[in-house]
């Protein structure tokens, strides 16, 4: 399934397990690409990610996180860009409730038709003061009649011109106040729609773009997966508890909770960021040290479990040889 440079790096990476499954790991095709960034910003992430969204139109991205609340930073800093995206974790950004609203602003503002399903969106989502001197019940009512004359079950397999909104919704807004008529959506999801609007990435597919957790990821796939490498606190305890004899780990004179940068990786760690890096089907983008204040797992590390002291661009190549060597036995 991955490309041999990736396949390289993720044998050399898992290899430092003791105890786990023999499975045939072949590349499925030649190449892809394998990139180590250090001590880069949220900012210089959103840059990456938008680049590659632009450089590689019909490509997908997943960005990947050990924690949730690291998650959350990224998105932070990410909404402001108008890019739509679908979150593995948590079920208050681009749902299909969103999308649907979002999908009927555009096509009333263009006096193009809706389905019912995007009409029922509006009427659960738009603020009491887009039905004028109306209800939302008489906005329902309107809405039940056209479905029972239409003989349907499923609301998409109905159409309503743009008018119907304009009659019982009249006060329904246009993309640039969109997101101040929105209700029952999270901060997150009212920051989204506005820059969503204000922006460049209009019509973009929210599948392209997925953002999570590693653990979240397991089973999916995407073109370009950016892997941060940072661990958290309640993490590095654990595995400085696990360690057999933490005086005897390379690179510290004892290997505590505290310590930062973290010098060794437990199997069960190892395990997880397998999951991560093996989501990659043409370009894998590690990233040391992105999230401020967490304990930083270097690429070294991770890959050879222990520091090499070397470059992150001879570290790449030590784990392309060794993982080479692996897939040839």
């Amino acid at each position: 399934r991955l490309p041999s440079k990736i396949l390289n790096v993720v044998n050399t990476q898992i290899d430092h397990i003791d105890k786990r499954q023999d499975k045939d790991l072949k590349p499925r095709t030649q190449g892809g690409s394998v990139e180590a960034v250090p001590n880069p910003s949220m900012l210089d992430l959103v840059r990456n990610v938008r680049g590659t969204l632009g450089e590689d139109e019909e490509g997908t991205v997943m960005c990947l996180f050990r924690a949730r609340y690291q998650m959350f930073q990224f998105m932070d800093e990410f909404i402001d860009e108008g890019i739509p995206f679908m979150s593995l974790t948590d079920q208050r950004m681009w749902t299909d409730r969103l999308r649907g609203y979002v999908d009927a602003i555009e096509a009333v503002d263009s006096g193009e038709p809706i389905d019912g399903l995007q009409a029922q969106r509006l009427g659960e989502m738009l603020a009491d003061s887009a039905f004028g001197t109306g209800e939302r019940d008489d906005y329902f009512d309107a809405l039940d009649d056209r479905q029972e004359a239409a003989g349907v079950e499923d609301l998409t397999e109905m159409t309503l011109p743009a008018e119907f909104v304009d009659d019982h919704a009249p006060f329904a807004p246009g993309p640039a106040s969109a997101s101040d008529m929105l209700t029952k959506v999270s901060n997150f999801q009212e920051r989204s729609v506005e820059a969503y609007f204000a922006g460049d990435y209009r019509g973009m597919d929210p599948s392209r773009l997925r953002l999570g957790t590693i653990h979240s990821a397991k089973g999916r796939e995407a073109d370009h997966v950016f892997v941060a490498t940072d661990l958290t606190e309640k993490v590095v305890e654990q595995m400085a508890a696990s360690v057999d004899d933490p005086t005897k780990v390379a690179g510290v004179t004892e290997f505590t909770k505290h310590s930062d940068p973290v010098p060794t990786l437990t199997d069960n760690e190892r395990r997880v960021f397998y999951v991560g890096m093996s989501r990659a089907r043409e370009r894998l983008v590690l990233l040391e040290n992105l999230v401020g204040g967490a304990p930083t797992l270097p690429v070294d590390v991770l890959l050879h479990n222990e520091p090499v002291d070397r470059p992150l661009e001879d570290v790449l190549e030590m784990a392309q040889q060794t993982g080479a060597e692996l897939t040839a036995d």
